[in-house]
């Protein structure tokens, strides 16, 4: 949406949005080339982890921030 606001052309934030989404799959693949060796159920185990840890401290410092703004 902001392209799409800062530019007024649907074409740009699509292209914009789309590479977007190819990064994330580029990202994907270039994790799974450099972990395949080594990929096993303690580093499947430990990258669960660490992500699922860095999405809960994201959403508590969010709710913590609304939360303060609504009292």
């Amino acid at each position: 949406m902001p392209i799409y606001y800062a530019t007024g052309s649907k074409p740009k934030a699509f292209f914009w949005a789309s590479l977007s989404g190819m990064t994330e799959l580029f990202g994907a693949f270039l994790g799974w080339v450099v972990l395949r060796k080594v990929f096993n159920q303690l580093v499947y185990g430990i990258l669960f982890g660490l992500i699922s840890g860095m999405m809960v401290r994201c959403e508590r410092v969010v709710i913590f921030l609304v939360a303060t703004c609504l009292l």
